[in-house]
């Protein structure tokens, strides 16, 4: 049996692999937190820290990379830290919100755990009407007691920048919003030089100024679906993204801006834009298939060094031939595995490494530049479970009834003989989102009970370029979900599948199409579970404009409809107006501070099963919002769910 923790690292000896079958592998195995997640390595490269279970809650961890001795250095017991960043090489900056309710604020503690604040409070709504947050900008390298933020706390849609002391909490505005600025970007000096807006009609404009405090100048300006550029970043994915504040997308002369645009072509590649003469230059990377956003930049190198961009599975690629040497030596390492450096000191002497595979949890590992050598191997969160044991994800491609080509992945239950077999449709969030291959617990959870798992990227998902992205525009009832019943009908062709035994399972989006194939096709399914997700679209629109997120309902309106002059589609596309139809028992969840499917739309649903004498099982935490974060909760969800689906097991 293979120890990924090194002896310098007794302090975690607790985890081991579990050896058990696939099907008797408990609920907890998956979803309590066991370890140590999102290493991070202080600027000087001493220090590595790190998140960990104590007492329920996820608290913060500093070693020092001398002694190798951890020390816990918050004490938190009812919230949960979503993600945090070194503010100096003496300070660590995190952000926590209150129950799930998305109002993001600041905190800081030193890395001995001396002098804990509050930096911004969070705000404690009664209920799920607020969306503010601070969120971090730039880390001012110059300064490293001080750094820029971003807060809506004057304007829902329109934030300012501010400079925050992260010892004392106090803070000046540093850049008014002139109007409708709707993000702001910084050059490697740390001076605010960009900005984008967004109007009520979907345009998207880029504002630019030469240095702090002159006159804005508007450098491109595009329609809500027309072609367009956006500033190099990265990419919206489940295991990378970062509180740190983003890279700057400019170039180390200041004159050049990075970016990823798609203009005269079907998916977005990177290219340098020059500020001078306003044009779009040089191409840096291009992928045929798939979007390019993400350029990685060195600030100890001051060039880019590579990208990062997603196929069916994850890629880098690297221009710096050191990066490269040090890419192929961590895929010898750990074949199989995808590994990412998620994380560097500021003289790229040290590397954080994040490695991993379908049915293997992420092992953090330190490279040592200057010794050559990786110095620890650790497993992460829910690395407890023999990876064998689990189930290989395929990606899968086929075309849907119109001929679009879909991409997706299918998670065959491991030691099962691959026919006739349960299966749960598994749509992801957003809708503009996409799922990825990775170690996913809630889908290893799900083969683990012998399902066959069909996770479908349909026309609205991202990475697949701009058309794809807008195809599903509008079409929420229809092309959407027969993207999905396409899907069914490809894995029914080939045998694998018992068409007695399908369910569906969504979050989400993935909660409203849950519902919507219940409605819709309901002669397919023979049970469903949905989560945090909406059943009166028209509800769901108006909730923005209740809160007066005018850029968030102009989107919606665009995107899903508008109340005004498509009334009548998105009531056909409700499915809380035909909950008649169900033939299938229900499982609904939710989170009494969701800020983004307000509860309302929950109990309606209850109710509405109720009145049609429908069969429904019903979890509703209220210390959470847009999905359970608690592990507790996560645990007693899934072991209803487990005990939901016990009548459609493979056994």
């Amino acid at each position: 049996m293979r120890n990924w923790i090194t002896k310098s690292f007794s302090f975690i000896l607790g985890i081991m692999w579990i050896q058990l079958s696939a099907s008797d592998i408990p609920v907890e195995s998956f979803f309590k937190s066991t370890g140590f997640a999102k290493f991070r390595v202080s600027p000087n490269g001493k220090y590595l820290s790190a998140l960990a279970d104590w007492k329920g809650a996820r608290n913060l961890y500093v070693i020092d990379l001398n002694t190798r001795i951890p020390t816990r250095v918050t004490a938190i017991k009812s919230q949960m830290i979503k993600d945090y960043f070194w503010g100096n090489n003496d300070r660590l900056v995190f952000t926590m919100d209150f129950n799930g309710n998305e109002s993001w604020g600041l905190f800081a503690v030193d890395r001995d755990g001396g002098h804990p604040r509050t930096l911004v409070p969070p705000l404690k709504s009664t209920g799920s009407r607020v969306f503010r947050y601070t969120w971090p900008l730039d880390l001012l390298n110059k300064s490293r007691d001080e750094i820029l933020v971003v807060s809506n706390k004057r304007n829902v849609d329109y934030p300012d920048v501010y400079r925050l002391n992260i010892n004392n909490g106090g803070q000046v505005i540093s850049v008014a919003n002139p109007g409708t600025f709707t993000k702001w970007f910084t050059d490697q000096s740390g001076n605010v030089r960009l900005a984008e807006a967004k109007d009520i009609d979907g345009n998207t404009s880029y504002h630019y100024q030469e240095k702090e405090g002159t006159k804005w100048d508007r450098i491109a300006n595009f329609s809500f679906k027309q072609k367009k550029w956006s500033p190099a970043g990265p990419q919206n994915r489940e295991y990378f993204k970062n509180l740190t504040p983003p890279q700057q997308p400019f170039g180390y002369d200041h004159n050049i801006l990075y970016i990823s645009s798609d203009i005269d072509r079907e998916v977005t590649a990177l290219y340098e834009f020059n500020l001078k003469t306003r044009k779009q230059g040089r191409m840096i990377y291009e992928c045929q298939s798939n979007d390019v956003s993400h350029l990685i930049l060195s600030d100890y190198i001051r060039k880019p060094i590579g990208v990062y961009f997603e196929t069916d599975k994850f890629q880098s690629y690297w221009f710096h031939e050191e990066k490269k040497m040090i890419q192929e030596f961590l895929d010898k390492k750990f074949p199989g595995l995808i590994s990412v450096i998620t994380n560097v000191s500021d003289d790229h002497s040290r590397l954080v490494i994040a490695s991993y595979s379908d049915r293997h949890p992420i092992i953090y590992s330190l490279l040592s530049i200057t010794e050559g050598r990786l110095e620890f191997e650790i497993l992460a969160d829910n690395g407890i479970i023999e990876p064998t044991r689990l189930s290989e994800v395929k990606p899968i491609v086929f075309k849907a009834r119109d001929g679009v080509t879909l991409h997706g992945y299918l998670t065959l239950p491991n030691n099962k003989k691959h026919k006739d077999l349960p299966m749960i449709v598994h749509p992801h969030g957003g809708p503009w989102l996409r799922d990825s291959w990775r170690y996913n617990p809630e889908v290893q959870f799900l083969a683990s009970r012998g399902f066959v798992v069909l996770q479908i990227n349909f026309r609205s998902s991202q990475s697949y370029g701009r058309k794809f992205l807008h195809a599903g525009d509008k079409l929420w009832g229809t092309k959407m979900q027969t993207d999905l019943v396409d899907g069914i009908n490809w894995i029914l062709d080939q045998g694998l599948v018992d068409r007695k035994r399908i369910g569906i399972y969504g979050s989400s989006y993935g909660g409203y199409a849950t519902m919507a194939q219940l409605v819709f096709y309901p002669e397919l399914y023979q049970f469903g579970i949905t989560a945090f997700g909406p059943i009166d679209l028209i509800s769901l629109i108006n909730w923005r404009k209740k809160l007066r997120q005018k850029i968030a309902y102009a989107y919606y309106t665009k995107t899903i409809g508008d109340p005004r002059v498509d009334k009548e589609m998105l009531n056909a596309y409700s499915p809380i107006n035909y909950l008649n139809r169900i033939q299938a028992p229900v499982f609904i969840v939710h989170g009494t501070r969701d800020p983004r499917v307000p509860i309302a739309q929950a109990k309606r649903l209850r109710a509405g099963l109720i009145k049609e004498n429908k069969d429904y099982t019903w979890l509703i935490k209220k210390d959470e919002g847009h999905g359970f974060r608690k592990t507790e909760n996560k645990i007693e969800l899934y072991s209803k769910i487990d005990e939901f689906l016990q009548p459609y097991r493979t056994y």
